[in-house]
């Protein structure tokens, strides 16, 4: 993973025009990738597939059980035992002394954001099940959002205290999240179950600016992600 980053970042700097700096760096700073972390982290297990994505699959918990499964987890410590965290590991043993091109290499811790509340709680429900839910027990929904919500809030705490950022919350620096899944339900229902979660969680990460990126069709959320969110 290390080399390929490095030369495809390398290719993209030399050869594709767009905004940003074109050229090497003065330093390659790569972040470790392992895309189904989040939901590995909560309990679920991942699927690698031979030469192409891997998935995660729902917990196989009954509905009734799943908010005390979730409440037991140790966030630190199945953070520590994550194939992204030793991924990251080892990426700094190799990089320690690297160059690439000239220029030094520097691993960037990757725990720090999230691909969405609502994305992962319908990795960790399944998605089809979480939008049964939201309309057939909306109770259960809601804390099942802020549950995800309050151990991703957790898991970014633990990532920065592993890694020695000296990262202090709320941040002045900013911060911004994703959130793909936002497409699959209305604006209504965004604002019931979703934003009152988002709410408190950029509250608790940063007093600066507040961003997000929005893959598929989720032009419904704008206003309410501009007016009520920020």
């Amino acid at each position: 993973q290390l080399r390929v980053q490095l030369e495809g970042d390398a290719w993209m700097r030399d050869e594709i025009l767009q905004d940003r700096a074109l050229g090497p760096p003065d330093v390659w700073t790569v972040v470790p990738r392992f895309w189904m972390d989040e939901p590995e982290c909560f309990g679920c297990e991942v699927v690698i597939q031979e030469n192409d994505f891997a998935w995660s699959l729902p917990l196989d918990v009954p509905k009734t059980e799943l908010p005390a499964r979730l409440r037991s987890i140790d966030i630190e410590e199945m953070v520590t035992k994550s194939r992204l965290y030793r991924l990251y590991r080892d990426m700094q043993d190799l990089a320690a002394g690297m160059q690439y091109r000239g220029r030094p290499v520097d691993i960037y811790f990757p725990g720090g954001g999230t691909h969405g509340i609502f994305t992962i709680a319908g990795r960790v429900r399944g998605n089809e099940a979480l939008c049964l839910d939201m309309m057939e027990d909306p109770d259960f929904a809601f804390e099942f959002i802020g549950l995800i919500t309050d151990l991703t809030l957790e898991r970014i705490r633990v990532w920065h205290r592993l890694a020695d950022t000296g990262q202090q919350f709320p941040s002045p620096s900013g911060w911004g999240t994703a959130d793909d899944a936002l497409e699959l339900i209305s604006e209504a229902s965004f604002r019931q179950f979703v934003l009152p979660h988002y709410q408190r969680m950029f509250d608790a990460l940063t007093t600066g600016g507040r961003r997000i990126h929005l893959c598929g069709r989720a032009t419904q959320h704008f206003r309410s992600l501009y007016d009520d969110l920020g």
